[in-house]
């Protein structure tokens, strides 16, 4: 019989890949540790609706949804932070605030996988939740996303920030209409989606409605003409007999919402050609940050207007994270930056490792004021988090050739076997004696051969070797041989609980 594959978009990890990734996973998670966040433990399996109505569509349309046996709407969780999000507000909503919590768990989307892109993946991030002095707030996260890469192993990456706040200030300083204003901010987080939204308001209204059809024309007017009220009450009745509510769809008010959006907009859509030409230099600054603000602060001087609160405030983080000395060579300031997710207000950053191409980036994370009490909070409550990709970050330490700062990937601290007639009993004693002092160990006691079981740990890179005999268990001893240092010695049974203890201690690090 054929035997059954995996998945296609997820792996399996074994062996001593395994323990890497999970040594990865803790290192990150003993930094958060470091920074006072307190780790958190969420379930795989949520509601569909909060991450369909708030993750934007690049997670939306990747998602595992399924409807359980009860009927109920679920999904496979594609990111952490709305769990998060829904966790504290189930628990934590009256703590004193900030609340700082870190997670590590899989994840999963559909996506086109690759070499470093599956559709399960180990996330492990962080979410600070409740601190009014944002930019400090924001500099930590920073600080700590690089200082959990660094920690485990990787020394050559790219730091790339962005601001939707920032393009928010400088839409709303542009000389446009409230309707032109309202559409360019809904599209904001969508990099691509903005750029056609540029393009297509830039055309003159005459154009526009030269090139619209007559059809679609007359039903703009005759929508208009009902009112709001009644056009929406219209338009979600047609499209009731047509759009059922379907795994992964829109709800249909929302769906109407965007239809009418659409053919309603009361005045003409049109973006002037200066407008259209600063909205352009906008998106093209890009640099070293100092470098890259002082071009706006140029490029606002052009058209009239002067940094405001968003500028002052994104100027200052940076400043704050050259004083940490803690951002690598290579930091841009990007204004086209965008992470196609939703619910992201302000302050947005990544982390790549380039040499991975494609799949370069390790880390991402940003500032998402609005998400909690559009998930049912009382008040907005401010927050930033980040996460970083296990797999990912794996793969940039086998690519560079880096050694994780780590202990040593082998799975074990020990191998016991027997050699002669000694009963499994003993061995298990012996075993369970060296584990209460700290060592992994691993009894091999299939009667192999002593020198195919030395050998095979040799190539394993465990250290030592626990052999039980005849010869020595008539003194109620055992050999243990140092396999790195290839030495070996004669320790009392009484005495073997002190002598794994005095290893460990040499072991430690300064």
């Amino acid at each position: 019989m054929k035997y059954q594959d995996h998945i296609p978009g997820t792996r399996d990890y074994t062996g001593a890949e395994a323990a890497r990734l999970l040594h990865i996973a803790e290192t990150c998670a003993s930094t958060f540790d470091l920074y006072g966040y307190e780790r958190i433990i969420l379930p795989v399996l949520e509601r569909s609706d909060i991450f369909l109505q708030r993750s934007g569509e690049e997670i939306r349309r990747r998602m595992y949804i399924l409807r359980d046996p009860g009927g109920r709407e679920i999904c496979l969780r594609p990111e952490m932070t709305i769990s998060v999000a829904r966790a504290f507000l189930e628990k934590m909503l009256y703590r004193r605030l900030p609340v700082r919590l870190s997670y590590q768990g899989n994840v999963f989307r559909y996506e086109k996988f690759r070499e470093g892109r599956y559709r399960q993946f180990w996330q492990t991030g962080i979410e600070c939740i409740g601190s009014e002095n944002r930019i400090a707030a924001d500099v930590e996260a920073v600080s700590l996303a690089l200082e959990a890469v660094k920690r485990a192993g990787i020394a050559d990456f790219r730091l790339l920030l962005g601001d939707l706040e920032l393009a928010a200030e400088f839409i709303n300083a542009l000389p446009v209409s409230a309707n032109v204003r309202s559409r360019l901010l809904e599209n904001l987080w969508r990099r691509e989606a903005f750029n056609r939204l540029l393009k297509r308001l830039s055309e003159s209204s005459s154009q526009n409605r030269a090139s619209a059809d007559s059809a679609s024309l007359e039903l703009a007017e005759i929508l208009s003409a009902m009112g709001e009220r009644a056009s929406h009450l219209l338009v979600r009745q047609i499209l009731s007999l047509f759009v059922e509510k379907e795994i992964g769809y829109r709800d249909l008010d929302e769906i109407t919402e965007r239809f009418l959006q659409r053919f309603t907009s009361g005045e003409a859509m049109h973006l002037p050609g200066e407008c259209l030409e600063a909205a352009q230099k906008y998106l093209s600054i890009a640099g070293a940050p100092e470098a890259a603000l002082q071009q706006l602060n140029e490029l606002l001087q052009s058209i009239g207007a002067s940094p405001g609160p968003a500028f002052d405030a994104l100027h200052r983080r940076v400043e704050l994270l050259t004083k940490q000395k803690i951002m690598p060579e290579s930091v841009q300031l990007d204004l086209s930056f965008r992470r196609g997710i939703e619910y992201y207000t302000g302050f947005i950053f990544e982390i790549h490792c380039d040499y991975l191409g494609p799949v370069s980036q390790i880390c991402g994370g940003g500032r998402y004021d609005r998400l909690l009490s559009a998930l049912g909070a009382p008040r907005e409550i401010p927050a930033v988090g980040f996460a970083i990709g296990v797999d990912r970050l794996l793969l940039a330490i086998e690519k560079a050739s880096a050694k994780p700062v780590s202990r040593p990937n082998h799975s074990v601290d020990a191998v016991l076997t027997t050699v002669g007639q000694i009963e499994e009993a003993i061995a298990w004693r012996v075993a369970q004696t060296c584990r209460e002092a700290g060592w992994r160990v691993r009894a091999e006691l299939d009667r192999r051969r002593l020198s195919a079981i030395l050998s095979h740990a040799s190539e394993e890179g465990v250290p030592f070797a626990i052999i039980v005999g005849e010869d020595e268990m008539r003194d109620s001893c055992v050999r243990v041989k140092d396999m790195l240092r290839h030495k070996e010695e004669i320790v009392p049974i009484d005495r073997l609980r002190n002598y794994v203890l005095a290893v460990l201690e040499r072991s430690r690090p300064d």
